[in-house]
């Protein structure tokens, strides 16, 4: 697990956890500059690293990974570690990375793997993220939710994703992170912080915020996942 991390001497996240305890932000180059006006309404935010990784796993014990992970992975460079809140051994960890190519290079090495199957994780999936907005504010509760989904027209979507924010508050939902997917960034993920999950879901599950979606230009089925911020 140590060569994974040494051989992650990518960007510092200083003092924000990426889709987990919140954070800086920044916007993605021309694409973010094109919607000025949607991003008038948008949390404060400042600078950031452009491009993350997220990686999902199963383990075998907590407290065994937990301690391989700590001892591999420096503190200034891990961004977050979230534990699924219906299977709590199942993890998604955040770091920042140099960019994609290196990153991707890097984890499918044979070395990367072995110190990951060392680590007691299986069934692992890499995801690689353009940053494109992060919440300056800290959460005062450790459940999030996180939602993905793939939309006609990035601009077009996040000026209506910013136009619903009083919905939003009304389910209890606090704005965390939003990122785009490297090989498609019509893909969007964004994270929440929300201590009430059955006025979540609610929501979510709505006519109403179906319709919403709909009218964002939001194609197919979003996924909703429920999670929890670990910290010490």
């Amino acid at each position: 697990m140590r060569r994974i991390l040494n051989a992650l001497s990518f960007l510092v996240l200083a003092g924000m956890l990426f889709f987990a305890c919140g954070g800086s932000s920044q916007s993605e180059g021309g694409e973010q500059a094109s919607t000025e006006e949607a991003a008038e309404a948008a949390p404060e935010t400042s600078e950031a690293p452009s491009t993350a990784m997220g990686a999902t796993a199963k383990i075998a014990d907590w407290d065994t990974w937990l301690a391989a992970y700590n001892e591999g992975v420096p503190q200034e460079v891990q961004m977050g570690i979230l534990r699924s809140a219906d299977d709590p051994n199942t993890v998604f960890v955040f770091q920042a990375t140099e960019d994609h190519a290196t990153a991707k290079e890097r984890f499918a090495s044979e070395e990367t793997q072995a110190d990951i199957a060392e680590s007691g994780a299986t069934d692992v999936e890499f995801y690689y993220y353009d940053l494109v907005r992060l919440s300056d504010a800290t959460p005062d509760t450790d459940q999030r939710f996180l939602v993905s989904h793939e939309v006609q027209d990035f601009d077009t979507w996040l000026e209506a994703f910013d136009s619903d924010e009083s919905n939003r508050n009304d389910a209890g939902m606090t704005f965390v992170g939003m990122a785009r997917d490297a090989d498609n960034a019509n893909v969007v993920y964004i994270m929440f912080a929300a201590s009430d999950r059955d006025a979540v879901d609610a929501m979510v599950a709505s006519e109403e915020m179906k319709q919403v979606m709909q009218d964002a230009g939001v194609i197919g089925e979003p996924t909703f996942g429920w999670w929890t911020a670990y910290s010490e």
